[in-house]
């Protein structure tokens, strides 16, 4: 992440905690759809593995 970046969250957290809670919740929450997706559909195709990797390496579920 480029120094910048760091700063402008750093910056936020000390300014608007409040808004950088909801901020660190909403990409906790979207996170956590991005991984039951791939659970979901693991489910269907019993592809554990294959899920597990690409949760791992981030991979978007479009």
């Amino acid at each position: 992440m480029p120094m910048d970046v760091r700063a402008a969250i750093e910056q936020l957290k000390l300014e608007w905690p409040e808004i950088y809670k909801a901020v660190i919740y909403q990409g906790i929450m979207l996170e956590r759809e991005l991984v039951l997706v791939h659970l979901n559909v693991a489910k269907i195709y019993d592809s554990l593995p294959e899920a597990v990797e690409e949760v791992a390496v981030g991979t978007p579920s479009n």
